[in-house]
């Protein structure tokens, strides 16, 4: 190997290594989660998103930067990947309207293999979605939303927030305004 063949070869090493590097900052941001918060999770898409695909990654990115979020303004009372789920998904809100509805207590109470009411298809895909997202190949789809909601979610958003076209979601998802 000529060294003008070699030092090309380390070049082109290199490059790989820190724009690769630099990709997985991006996409592979997501820590790794346990059994119970993959669950969860699953749990949460299903019932903001049912069996949309398109709405799952946006929900998956908003929870975790949420919980940044929160664990920056609040040093010391930090909260896991699992308890923003539970703060943020209303299948979770024992307080909420829904709590004791059929469909939420299914969800609740569905599990890795006991999944909704003849869904296993479907209940394998979103099990399939929340593995690779938690190994961290999902990357996020909009990178600066915090927020998301149905359309009666949405009405009082107020001036500070942006809704972010996102195409084949049926969710809306909202970003402040200058961030």
């Amino acid at each position: 190997m000529t060294p003008h063949a070699f030092w090309t070869s380390v070049a082109i090493w290199i490059s790989v290594v820190i724009f690769g590097g630099l990709l997985c900052v991006e996409v592979c941001s997501a820590e790794r989660l346990d059994e119970a918060t993959r669950l969860d999770l699953a749990r949460c898409l299903v019932s903001e998103a049912d069996w949309h695909a398109e709405d799952w990654a946006p929900i998956a990115h908003v929870l975790q930067k949420r919980q940044r979020q929160y664990n920056r303004n609040n040093p010391k009372r930090q909260r896991t990947y699992r308890q923003m789920i539970h703060a943020y998904c209303a299948v979770f809100a024992k307080e909420g309207r829904n709590y004791y509805r059929d469909r939420t207590k299914n969800i609740r109470e569905s599990t890795w293999d006991k999944p909704l009411h003849g869904n296993r298809q479907q209940w394998q895909t979103v099990k399939r979605f929340v593995n690779d997202y938690s190994a961290g190949k999902i990357p996020d789809p909009c990178k600066r939303c915090l927020h998301w909601g149905s359309s009666r979610d949405v009405i009082d958003i107020g001036p500070s927030w942006l809704v972010v076209d996102l195409p084949g979601v049926v969710n809306y998802y909202l970003e402040k305004k200058g961030e």
